[in-house]
């Protein structure tokens, strides 16, 4: 970074002393500016001091179309994603209207993270495939990288079930380009997203080693951002061996880094984190606070959506339902059920507040008052003689990933004595069954050879690989060298495969609203 800055300073005075009437050459300079402050983690001053007072400049399409681009990814970076999107969309249609395919094709990725971000992925894999065929049809190595790190990140992100496998075979084949690459920040993603996945599928020592591997590469080159989800996601692997103390530390560590940065986001993910730190530690008091910070949080990111409906709905049903069922937890674990009722129905339906708001102001109608206490609830029994009958199903975490489904139920008696029984029934879950995969490195080489990227001596070399691989399917050594990543050749059952599908068509149908298989859906 160090470096970086002074060839941008260089190129600041450089523009400085061109001709005044070209005034891309200082405006190019400036977005450059805002982009190294970005890689030093610096988000509030990248857009306020840098990428906001831009925008009122005159500038060519292209700086213009630059600027946007990384603008929106700034304000996805802050958990910003209605201006995030409306940025990232000017910037595609700029590069579309100038015939820059390759542009075009970042961007889309780009605005298929903002859609990943909101908890929309079958929307975010739509935008990202479109970056991925163009990096593939065009061998650029680079952005294909890229390009495998968002659908992986993608599919590790989707609900209410990761899918690992495709996640992993995504995060190894972007692993191996970075290193061909020689690219040590695409590695350290690699590492950290890899080291989430190992962690979902409850193997966190091996998530350990490479979260360690990703803090060294990160502080080597400067890369506080993802130093700290580093360290965040090292706490949560540290958790998962019963190590809380450590996980503690390390998640407090991400919670100052991502509030010295103002990434928003990253707050409220290390205060629900927190938060099962202390559950799980059985320190119940402190598992409130924190969880409760993390609702605030994450009300302060939904208001800042922007008015697509999707896009609340998604946020609430990835994020906000989570720390509403948490809270109700823990609230129970104290002996405070009738609280916990009064949480359930703040976090029911959150994410169509405002549509019934806004159906209240068209119709003029007046505005039913909130539940805010238990008194509320009584009342209203009271006042409609009716014995009302309240269920929530939660979702209650335990150690070392195991999770079970509960229904909570409350019944609110019409005696107006504040009579409120509550009982709770666990409800049976079908237990997932982790697929594992080997890596296979013929699958990459393939890959590499129809880009045309591989030398003879290597296309040789791989071609022996492949023979070794066809005639042994013995891989249990290297499976146990924490060198060797898990999975690009994944091959499950029938079964799982065709249930792979029907969730993913499933998402997207729910998420666009457009049946499969209507040519709108695009190919799957």
């Amino acid at each position: 970074l160090e470096e970086a800055r002074q060839y941008y300073s260089q190129a600041q005075d450089v523009a400085t002393h061109m001709d005044p009437e070209d005034k891309d050459a200082g405006v190019l300079a400036e977005i450059h500016r805002g982009i190294l402050l970005l890689a030093s983690g610096q988000l509030g001053t990248a857009i306020q001091d840098v990428f906001t007072p831009l925008l009122g400049q005159e500038m060519g399409l292209y700086n213009r179309g630059v600027l946007l681009q990384h603008l929106g990814n700034t304000y996805r970076s802050a958990a910003d994603w209605g201006p995030a999107k409306d940025h990232l969309r000017e910037s595609v249609a700029i590069a579309t209207q100038m015939g820059d395919e390759v542009q075009a094709a970042s961007r889309y990725g780009d605005l298929g993270n903002v859609y990943r971000s909101e908890g929309r992925t079958a929307e975010a894999l739509l935008e990202q495939e479109k970056q991925y065929s163009f990096a593939l049809k065009r061998g650029d190595l680079s952005s294909l990288c890229t390009a495998c790190f968002n659908k992986g990140f993608t599919f590790y992100s989707m609900k209410p079930a990761p899918d690992y496998q495709q996640a992993l075979v995504y995060l190894s084949l972007q692993l191996l380009l970075a290193r061909r690459l020689g690219d040590p920040g695409l590695q350290g993603k690699a590492l950290n997203c890899l080291g989430k996945v190992y962690t979902g599928m409850q193997q966190p020592d091996r998530a350990v080693e490479l979260f360690k591997q990703t803090i060294q590469l990160a502080q080597s080159t400067g890369n506080l951002a993802g130093e700290g989800m580093a360290y965040g996601n090292l706490g949560t692997a540290y958790r998962d061996l019963g190590q809380y103390e450590d996980a503690i530390v390390n998640h407090q560590k991400y919670l100052e880094n991502a509030d010295s940065r103002e990434d928003v986001g990253g707050v409220a993910i290390m205060q629900r984190e927190l938060a099962l730190d202390y559950l799980f530690k059985k320190d119940y008091d402190m598992a409130e606070t924190s969880i409760r910070d993390a609702v605030v949080t994450l009300e302060r990111i939904r208001n800042k959506l922007g008015p697509e409906d999707s896009s609340r709905i998604a946020h609430n049903e990835k994020n906000q339902v989570d720390a509403y069922n948490i809270l109700q937890h823990i609230l129970v674990l104290q002996g405070n059920s009738q609280h916990a009722l009064v949480m359930a129905e703040k976090g029911r339906g959150r994410a169509l507040a405002d549509l019934m708001s806004a159906k209240v102001k068209q119709t003029a109608e007046q505005q039913p008052p909130p539940i805010s206490s238990i008194e509320d609830i009584v009342n209203l029994a009271a006042e409609l003689q009716t014995t009302i009958v309240f269920y929530s199903v939660v979702i209650e975490q335990h150690p070392y990933n195991v999770s079970d489904r509960w229904v909570y139920c409350w019944v609110v008696n019409p005696g107006g004595h504040g009579e409120v029984g509550f009982t709770k029934t666990q409800l049976n879950m079908e237990e997932g069954q982790l697929e594992r995969g080997d890596l296979d490195e013929g699958y990459y080489n393939t890959l590499l050879r129809s880009m045309r990227s591989l030398s003879l001596e290597e296309s040789a070399q791989s071609h022996d690989s492949d023979k070794e691989t066809s005639d042994s399917d013995d891989t249990s050594d290297e499976e146990d060298d924490p060198e060797r990543v898990l999975a690009l050749k994944v091959k499950p059952p029938p079964s799982s495969q065709q249930t792979r599908e029907h969730r993913w068509e499933t998402q997207l149908q729910a998420d666009t609203g457009t049946p499969v298989g209507d040519p709108a859906a695009g190919r799957l």
